[in-house]
């Protein structure tokens, strides 16, 4: 709010002038004399025959008010534009100094009128016309009240500048100054109260204990995510029981799970091999996992009817102890001791 009111303690300076100005201030018979008149009158411009036989006298007592009124109109100007045009620290100040000198200006004016009109008054008291001038009083007392709004507005800036500090303007520096400048670090009484040095190494170390404190949970929360998954691993592999995978074939990403020291049959019809729990006839081996060593047992049952992936065919007969993750073949099919 304090950077745009000073453009309402312009305008109000625009209202109270031309409330001034255009106002009628004087009353000559049934008409009407404002400002703008009396600069008229006072500069010759205005025809002082309107006025009827009175006009040549209003002539000759406006003129030293023709000077006046025409300062007058230039501060309330000067005003506006200081309002308007300067930093809203300085638009107060102005916005003060303007009502001051400009109502000092107006009292010493309106004063100096209502004596004149007072002296006008008496000499036509003469031949009896005295009624005819009059002075109104309302245009004054708008002046006034506008000028009281404009000195609040200034005075409650002036007071928010007081309580922001301005900012300090970076000084231009020389390329010759640098020769001169001298380490802050080497004088404590370079040192300002808020910037410290000691304030700054207890900040670094705080720093460097908050970066040791996170580490150490990282380290804790990783630690404890292993011991989880460690004990995981060792009860999956507490209650595994052997796995048969088929790679092709009718049994193609199939699993076939098994149970510890419990055979399945690899067994052909004469068309197609398969995998049963009961031993049949035609059975071409034998297959059953061992927990205590995590290894299978296959037994072929014929010659050349087994073999290893290497192609490395297995007797018939005997027992051959396979780890987890070898593959063998039995009459085009292949699986995987998983």
């Amino acid at each position: 709010m304090k950077w745009y009111l000073r453009y309402a303690a312009g305008v109000l300076f625009v209202i109270a002038l031309l409330i001034l100005l255009f106002s009628p201030l004087i009353d000559v018979s049934v008409m009407e004399l404002s400002l703008i008149d009396v600069l008229k009158l006072g500069s010759g411009i205005g025809d002082s025959g309107a006025w009827g036989g009175i006009g040549d006298v209003l002539e000759e007592y406006m003129k030293p008010f023709f000077f006046v009124v025409l300062f007058l109109a230039l501060l309330v100007l000067a005003s506006v534009l200081g309002c308007v045009l300067l930093s809203w620290r300085s638009a107060y100040v102005a916005a003060v100094a303007g009502v001051a000198v400009t109502n000092l200006v107006t009292i010493i004016s309106v004063w100096t009128l209502y004596s004149k009109i007072k002296e006008l008054r008496q000499g036509l008291d003469f031949f009896g016309m005295g009624g005819l001038v009059s002075l109104h009083k309302a245009p004054s007392v708008l002046w006034f009240l506008i000028s009281a709004a404009i000195l609040a507005i200034g005075v409650w800036g002036i007071c928010q500048a007081a309580k922001m500090p301005e900012a300090e303007r970076p000084e231009e520096i020389l390329p010759e100054n640098f020769n001169h400048r001298r380490n802050p670090w080497e004088h404590r009484q370079d040192l300002t109260a808020q910037v410290r040095r000691e304030d700054y190494l207890n900040r670094i170390n705080e720093l460097e204990q908050e970066k040791e404190r996170r580490e150490m949970y990282q380290e804790i929360a990783q630690e404890k995510q292993e011991k989880k998954e460690k004990e995981w691993r060792q009860e999956a592999v507490s209650h595994f029981q052997g796995a048969l995978k088929g790679l092709d074939g009718i049994y193609q990403k199939k699993i076939y799970p098994l149970e510890e020291r419990r055979p399945v049959y690899f067994v052909s019809d004469g068309t197609q091999t398969f995998v049963t729990e009961e031993k049949q006839e035609e059975l071409l081996a034998e297959l059953y996992y061992i927990g205590a060593y995590g290894e299978y047992c296959v037994t072929p049952a014929k010659r050349q009817v087994c073999f290893l992936e290497s192609g490395q065919p297995l007797g018939a007969g005997r027992h051959y102890y396979l780890r987890r993750g070898t593959r063998i073949c039995l009459e085009g099919l292949s699986f995987l001791l998983a």
